[in-house]
């Protein structure tokens, strides 16, 4: 897994399970920080899968390097785990599941399946995910539970993977209930905005699915005291960044690439008016149903409710757009040309927009008492 300090889900199940007790060992090929989740918490590296396709003599290769890179992990594995017995093992998206079981079936440590990515069998781009995606359907009929957003990404993976919901947990991707506390100036300060300037919020990924290449392009048709910032954690290269900037009216669009912790987050979504949330099906397996069915698992819109920020989601994410309209917590558009009107509406009406924000967040997005399944079910292995 990557970038576990920004998946909600994943930081707050680990901040719970160290409160109520449990020593968490969070098994990772990626650069991780977990330094923000206090006493409990360790971080393991554990070498990642090879990749499918390898032939020959490199295959041979391959294998070798990756038995002698996995032999320690699992010495360090099974000493910690006769030291102090794992009360389960929790696999991370298809590819997590895979390497979990390959530990669960060693030491016959209960197993379990947290999904933030949906892979469907209608889906499948090339050999290495149909392969994953039969790894993924027979480990379904070992796992003791699974995890994911909402019912109807619960039914997807359901129905793809032959399992009953009745063995699903929902736990909405969102951060702690709480009022977050910040500075309601940061982009005011760091841009040196006007008191006046209201800012619009993009946080997160800078991809095609974003939909940021035609938000930018109607930037100049917002009300005139608007700003769009786009903060994201990488700094971006390529096509879509520099097209972006040679289309951006100036003053008008705003780039910050200083990637924050989840504790300082807060601050970014407190001090903006509205979030942008576009969700934009393309033709990769991750931006279809996961797009298309976002839902409770979109992190950013919980965030921006939590703080009593508005947001504005586009339709073709149809769930998502379902949860915003029936609960009063934004403006569903359909396209970036409507995204002026949208800003006037919330401008307009914002303390009531933020009041719906936050009474949505309370209402669908609490996440440890969701979570309270979860715990349950571990003390039940």
């Amino acid at each position: 897994m990557r970038w576990l300090d920004s998946i909600p889900s994943l930081a707050n199940a680990i901040s719970i399970l160290t409160e109520q007790g449990y020593l968490v060992d969070v098994y990772t090929s990626g650069t991780q920080n977990i330094r923000s989740f206090g006493p409990g918490v360790e971080l393991i590296e554990y070498p990642g899968r090879l990749p499918v396709g390898s032939a020959g003599k490199s295959k041979v290769r391959s294998q070798t390097a990756k038995l002698l890179s996995v032999v320690p992990a699992a010495l360090r594995f099974w000493f910690r785990h006769w030291r102090s017995r794992y009360r389960c093992l929790l696999g991370v998206d298809p590819e997590g599941l895979v390497e979990a079981n390959r530990i669960s079936a060693l030491t016959r440590v209960p197993l379990a399946y947290y999904s933030l990515e949906l892979l469907l069998s209608d889906e499948i781009e090339g050999p290495g995910d149909l392969l994953l995606k039969k790894k993924e359907k027979a480990l379904m009929r070992r796992v003791e539970f699974a995890i994911i957003q909402d019912r109807d990404r619960a039914r997807l993976l359901g129905e793809d993977n032959d399992l009953d919901e009745r063995r699903i947990l929902l736990v909405p991707n969102a951060p702690l209930s709480g009022r977050p506390v910040g500075s309601e100036r940061y982009w005011h300060d760091r841009f040196g905005l006007s008191d006046s300037t209201r800012v619009a919020l993009h946080a997160g990924s800078v991809d095609e699915w974003t939909g940021l290449e035609s938000i930018v392009q109607f930037t100049s048709e917002w009300p005139p005291d608007w700003v769009f910032v786009i903060h994201t954690k990488e700094r971006p290269d390529g096509p879509l960044m520099e097209h972006m900037r040679e289309v951006s009216p100036e003053g008008r669009v705003l780039f910050s690439f200083d990637p924050v912790s989840r504790t300082e987050y807060d601050q970014l979504l407190e001090s903006s008016n509205a979030g942008i949330a576009f969700y934009v099906p393309s033709g990769t397996r991750h931006t279809q149903k996961n797009i298309i069915f976002a839902g409770l698992s979109s992190g950013k819109v919980a965030y921006h409710l939590r703080a009593g920020v508005p947001v504005i989601v586009n339709a073709e994410s149809i769930s998502l757009a379902r949860f915003i309209d029936s609960t009063g917590a934004g403006v569903v558009v359909e396209s970036a040309s409507q995204i002026s009107a949208a800003l006037a509406q919330i401008e307009l009406n914002q303390e009531q927009f933020s009041e719906a924000a936050k009474r949505a967040f309370a209402d669908q997005l609490d996440f440890a008492g969701s979570f309270d399944a979860v715990l349950k079910r571990l003390e039940e292995l």
